[in-house]
């Protein structure tokens, strides 16, 4: 969790996520709701890992943990994973060396899962090599866990392209689209007219809970 100065205005809740004043502080993609993605969570601190179950749940995503590279790799074999959290620092082998078994073993169930790094090494070059052994995205700790779930949700969405249909139906019209009639399913910022799909409106707030705000201007909104 990273370090506030004392003049900061944002405040930390004791599970560790960043509040102002209870308002929202950043938008999160956020998932369908018929689905309940699992993520494989490969970590041996079992604090980091508590912290990260119980915030990978508050946003509805199911979560198995496993505390060796081995246990890691059979969890994968025989479960049905949507999405890899790795550890690089695990007592029988590194996180890197799991991260190439999964991708360049074959036999390995779903060895295209997406995979998110999730170390204290934050070098340069630890970044590259595990983005060249085969990562999807590097987060050092420590580590804001509403921000990693951000990051989980954004793979997950590239990974199974739940809101592709929204994207290909946006194709650059949003903005321009300020004198036209809203299209079926997307909506109008008053603030600053922007135009787009109402999942793009989407976001979690400091509690998890949907809310809704222009992806242009940041202005809270109530939507129907």
């Amino acid at each position: 969790m990273k370090r506030e100065n004392k003049n900061d205005t944002a405040q930390r809740n004791a599970d560790g996520r960043i509040m102002n004043g209870g308002t929202v502080v950043a938008a999160t993609p956020i998932l369908p709701e018929e689905a309940r993605f699992q993520v494989l969570l490969i970590e041996d601190d079992p604090h980091i890992a508590r912290l990260v179950e119980t915030n990978l749940n508050k946003a509805k995503l199911g979560c198995r943990i496993a505390a060796t590279g081995q246990a890691g790799l059979s969890a994968l074999q025989h479960n049905d994973v949507d999405l890899v959290l790795l550890d690089l620092g695990l007592p029988d082998m590194s996180g890197f060396e799991v991260c190439s078994k999964i991708r360049q073993n074959s036999d390995v169930r779903n060895n295209n899962v997406p995979i998110i790094m999730a170390t204290a090494r934050g070098g340069a070059d630890d970044q590259m090599h595990g983005l060249r052994v085969g990562a999807d995205d590097y987060v050092t700790k420590p580590f804001d866990p509403k921000l990693l779930v951000a990051r989980v949700v954004a793979q997950l969405r590239r990974a199974n392209r739940y809101n592709e249909v929204a994207e290909t139906s946006a194709s650059g019209a949003e903005k321009n689209a300020t004198t036209q009639n809203v299209p079926a399913g997307w909506t109008k910022c008053g603030d600053c007219n922007y135009i787009g799909p109402k999942s793009r409106f989407e976001m979690l707030n400091d509690q998890f809970r949907v809310a809704h705000a222009c992806p242009n201007c940041g202005q809270l909104m109530r939507l129907g």
